[in-house]
């Protein structure tokens, strides 16, 4: 959804309009940190919950500004205009990669789906 809000934010002419989309988009971001958090502290042995954090932060602020930068070499090379496509485009792509590694999960490891610890199906 915040893809493509921040797609349809370029064509928007009104503040109201530009303001709704903005909206969407800050949603999105909004609800992704604690989502992302929680699974990832439900999916953590309980004694690396700490470090697996720690890499998960690491990860997420590399991205971030490899994005940046990229996407400000794209505002100066093309405009705001390309730019914010790309950044929508890539939330869009992201969103569907997602979906993907999601629904290979529930395919090929139903257990930890079902809410099984992780651990115990390793012990086993």
């Amino acid at each position: 959804m915040s893809g493509v809000a921040l797609c349809a934010f370029v064509w928007a002419k009104d503040g109201i309009a530009a303001g709704a989309l903005m909206t969407v988009v800050g949603i999105g971001f909004g609800t992704l940190t604690p989502i992302a958090w929680g699974v990832v502290q439900e999916i953590s042995p309980t004694d690396m919950i700490g470090r697996v954090l720690a890499l998960y932060s690491t990860g997420a602020m590399a991205t971030a500004m490899a994005g940046m930068w990229f996407f400000g070499w794209i505002t100066q090379e093309w405009g705001e205009r390309s730019s914010v496509i790309g950044i929508g485009l890539t939330l869009f792509a992201t969103a569907a990669a997602a979906l993907a590694v999601s629904r290979w999960v529930k395919t090929h490891h139903p257990v930890a789906i079902a809410g099984a610890p992780v651990q115990a199906e390793a012990r086993a």
